[in-house]
């Protein structure tokens, strides 16, 4: 089996050769004759030849002469005529991406005048039409693949219903089933990290508490890790005409590990709080 090496390159984009697949002039590091997008072809959307980029990515070891991009750590759009532009080789043996550092070596392409430049301000790394379009693609996304019976609805008198009703509602929650959609729409891997079981005790006498914890990914790298819990004494299983009841445990851990999974997925794709969750709220 080939080696495969995590590699940090850097230069000039010379031209596209197949669909998200650029030659690039590596000079210092002739094992490299290719930049591949293709594993996040997000990336490569506003790559014009000429243009210089650092990237992150994986490389076999042979004969393999191609870097699989994970990352554009950085990117400059250059002029067409100065495409040949000689610029300064360097090697460094430990370099900060992101906040980690690693210790492979880099040996690559860096511009003769730094091009990151220090802002006192937060703001958004890609244009703000970019932004406006991804989130009208995301409302269109939940219009088309979502229907009333992946939502709970509530009236004004605060009852719930599952599906949409015939009468007047004042709000909409996206349920466990339309989370499933959203994550399977948007490629995202939902990863069980671990549950707990604690006890204690009120006035009433002994209870528990189940806490599950859930790692929600993306493709592009980006993730959140989230914990939900759920309590014997919870008000919609551990309550029955105002009498504390001991409920059904399956109950209360299947409720700790649906409010995670939907949490985790809500707080990565930008959709607010589940039905599931909104409902214990209101009933405690």
């Amino acid at each position: 089996m080939a080696e495969v090496k995590e590699k940090t390159i850097q230069g000039i984009l010379k031209t596209e050769r197949f669909k998200a697949v650029w030659g690039a002039d590596i000079d210092g590091d002739s094992s490299v004759d290719y930049l591949s997008f293709k594993e996040v072809p997000t990336l490569a959307e506003n790559l014009e030849s000429g243009d210089f980029v650092a990237v992150e990515g994986k490389q076999s070891g042979g004969s393999g002469k191609t870097l699989y991009v994970k990352r554009l750590i950085q990117h400059r759009k250059g002029k067409k005529e100065e495409k040949e532009e000689k610029l300064k080789e360097a090697e460094v043996e430990e370099q900060i991406v992101e906040g980690q550092l690693t210790g492979f070596k880099v040996r690559g392409i860096v511009p003769e005048k730094p091009t990151l430049e220090v802002s006192p301000f937060v703001h958004p790394i890609v244009s703000v039409e970019k932004i406006v379009g991804a989130f009208d693609k995301f409302r269109e996304l939940k219009a088309k693949i979502l229907e009333d019976d992946d939502y709970m609805y509530i009236d004004k008198a605060g009852n719930w219903y599952d599906g949409k009703p015939n009468k007047e509602v004042v709000g909409q929650y996206i349920k466990k089933t339309g989370w499933q959609k959203l994550a399977l729409a948007l490629s995202l891997d939902i990863e069980f990290m671990g549950r707990e079981k604690h006890f204690g005790t009120d006035k009433h006498g002994k209870y528990y508490v189940w806490t599950y914890r859930y790692r929600i990914s993306h493709p592009s790298g980006k993730y959140v890790i989230t914990e939900g819990s759920c309590s014997s004494r919870d008000s919609f299983f551990g309550k029955r005409h105002g009498e504390i009841i001991d409920p059904n445990e399956s109950d209360i851990m299947h409720t700790a590990q649906t409010v995670t999974i939907n949490r985790g997925v809500a707080i990565l794709i930008g959709g607010g709080v589940s039905a599931e969750e909104m409902m214990r709220q209101q009933k405690g």
